[in-house]
């Protein structure tokens, strides 16, 4: 299915557990091109095009991927749920879309702020048993020495 979106035009096609939007960037240089995708969400800037699709339902941002070839961006959505959507963006009021919207920034933020703290907390433990393994290490180490000394 085709469709135009905020001065980017793009196809899309979809099974029960999957999307795949390709969009066509003819004659330009891929780049500048962004995408970002959320739970919702998903958008795609490649000056001076912009392209912002408030999905129906909700992706598995994390399983998203994309490929560029012949000029092409193919976006690969997993879906949260196995079904059909038979159209691919939501279908609401200017309000409820910009909820929608806030709504998928802050997960996106909540996911960002748990995976840095995760990644610290991991670093810190790494850190931890590293220190461990020197002491005992060095503990290893004073046994000998009193030992060799209690023998001579």
């Amino acid at each position: 299915m085709e469709h135009a979106n905020s001065s980017a035009s793009y196809k899309w096609k979809e099974d029960k557990d999957s999307i795949t939007l390709s969009i066509p960037f003819v004659g330009k240089s891929l780049k500048r091109t962004d995408l970002v995708t959320f739970d919702t969400l998903v958008k795609v800037s490649h000056p001076p095009y912009r392209l912002e699709i408030n999905l129906k339902h909700s992706i598995n941002d994390t399983l998203s991927r994309a490929t560029l070839k012949d000029q092409t961006l193919t976006i690969y959505l997993r879906k949260e749920v196995s079904e059909l959507w038979g159209t691919l963006e939501f279908q609401g009021t200017k309000e409820e879309c910009k909820e929608r919207r806030r709504i998928s920034l802050l997960k996106r933020e909540e996911k960002t702020q748990l995976r840095h703290q995760n990644a610290v907390m991991k670093k810190s433990e790494e850190r931890r048993s590293t220190v461990q393994s020197q002491v005992r290490v060095l503990i290893l180490e004073l046994i000998i020495i009193s030992f060799k000394y209690l023998i001579d």
